[in-house]
């Protein structure tokens, strides 16, 4: 089997237990508990990964990033990782589904 390729997390703990960092080519969920520092730990991977010169997309649904993450933990991950890193934040909402021939 051959070795995946990692993304550094810039956790230095997590990265040792993970073998380096996260898998890449895989979709890597984080939970557990409430306020452990999940949505802190993906925002930091995100910044890292960014910073290597990859692209990172963080699902969030609890909708906890743009309300309050980013803007208070931004000066940190900014001082560390440099300031050229963009954040977007995209909405999906479900709409109504038309019905075939409905002329509305």
């Amino acid at each position: 089997m051959m070795p995946m390729d990692r993304i550094q997390t810039g956790a230095k703990a997590l990265d040792l237990m993970t073998d380096g960092g996260l898998s890449t080519g895989t979709i890597t969920q984080i939970f557990g508990e409430k306020a452990l520092g999940k949505s802190i730990l993906s925002l930091q991977a995100a910044y890292s990964t960014v910073a290597a010169g990859s692209s990172a997309i963080i699902l969030d649904t609890e909708q906890s990033y743009f309300s309050y993450l980013v803007e208070y933990r931004r000066p940190g991950f900014e001082k560390r990782f440099g300031d050229k890193i963009q954040i977007k934040e995209l909405t999906l909402e479900r709409s109504t589904r038309r019905r075939r021939g409905a002329s509305w």
